[in-house]
């Protein structure tokens, strides 16, 4: 899908985590917990997935990867097919002692939905990279 040629709805958020790029760079890379209540995700250019979040099921295609950086990825729900995918941007940026995160997801006729689940993934994200932090 080329999403150049076609006029998007994205939403963005970017928080500032109190822990470093590789812990939350491996939060990220770990999709259980902050972007799906199940699943698996292989984090490498042309890996697959499949994700499932409040009983719904999505394909995931992994576009990109700069390591420990940036993740980019398209996902769908099996029924609607890849043609109707959203294309999510994750990018883990250093800030001295902390790091911040990025991300946007784009599709055509985004659901207003999309805002509030968004919040919802990165306060857990949040949380889990925050957790990594205390010793077990």
């Amino acid at each position: 899908m080329h999403f150049d040629s076609v006029e998007l709805d994205s939403v963005e958020r970017s928080l500032e985590l109190d822990a470093s790029a590789e812990q939350v760079w491996d939060a990220v890379c770990d999709p259980t917990g902050w972007l799906a209540d199940s699943g698996w995700l292989d984090v490498r250019p042309g890996g697959e997935g499949r994700l499932t979040d409040d009983g719904v099921e999505r394909a995931v295609a992994v576009d990109d990867v700069e390591e420990g950086i940036r993740l980019v990825y398209r996902w769908w729900r099996p029924e609607d097919g890849p043609g109707r995918a959203s294309r999510v941007e994750i990018t883990v940026l250093p800030m001295g002692g902390s790091t911040r995160l990025v991300i946007r997801e784009s599709r055509p006729l985004l659901a207003a939905h999309a805002v509030l689940r968004w919040e919802v993934r990165a306060a857990c994200l949040s949380m889990r990279a925050m957790a990594s932090l205390s010793p077990v």
